[in-house]
């Protein structure tokens, strides 16, 4: 295992034992995949899966709401420097979210200016 697949093992491992800690009614589940580090139930019918690199691709974070997928995070995209995080976004692609995204929080205003500028930084 390479330093930075490490890095977002650990990241992964962090963040599913706050939500555990947080959020009343989690457990962590016994059954797992082949795919899977961990997965935690959560209430409503809901559960976030910690999956293992695959296909290249680094550890992801997805939120199910029963056997539908709801949400995914993929760690490749936390930046780390020092003792702090960001997150950089991609661009959203299904229709709903881009209209969520364009008429509340004025997406394409964001993508534009220091956002762009700071991914390419990184």
């Amino acid at each position: 295992m390479t330093n930075t697949q490490q890095i977002y093992r650990s990241l992964g491992f962090r963040i599913l034992r706050e939500f555990q800690q947080n959020l009343e009614g989690s457990t962590y589940c016994a059954n797992l995949e082949k795919h899977e580090h961990k997965a935690l139930s959560l209430p409503f019918n809901m559960f976030i899966r910690f999956t293992r690199w695959a296909r290249g691709k680094p550890y992801h974070l997805i939120l199910f709401h029963g056997t539908r997928y709801f949400f995914e995070l993929d760690l490749s995209r936390v930046v780390i420097n020092a003792q702090s995080y960001s997150l950089y976004l991609t661009q959203p692609t299904h229709k709903l979210n881009k209209e969520v995204l364009n008429n509340s929080l004025k997406w394409n205003e964001l993508l534009i200016g220091e956002y762009r500028e700071a991914v390419k930084k990184k």
